[in-house]
């Protein structure tokens, strides 16, 4: 292996540890995750809230954003039609 050009992509690290996942018990999942957020407060994310919880950046929130936003758009859509019928 020693000298060998590596073909190491970080695309497929994550889905191996996706997939890993999945066949990982409660409390292991927990371990995973307040191993995940010891190492996002260490590279020092833009962590929004940082709590016994977790981390959440505002990248998270912008998402989260967006998905209410999307079930608002659609619920209103909705009561538009219900008005119009």
């Amino acid at each position: 292996m020693l000298g060998e050009a590596s073909h190491y992509h970080p695309m497929s690290g994550v889905q191996e540890i996706e997939a890993a996942l999945a066949s990982l018990s409660p409390r292991e999942l927990r371990q995973v995750v307040r191993r995940a957020d010891e190492l996002f407060r260490a590279s020092k994310g833009t962590a929004i809230y940082d709590d016994l919880y977790g981390t959440l950046s505002d990248a998270d929130l912008i998402a989260d954003a967006d998905k209410a936003f999307v079930l608002y758009d659609k619920d209103e859509a909705g009561s538009h039609d219900r008005a119009k019928g």
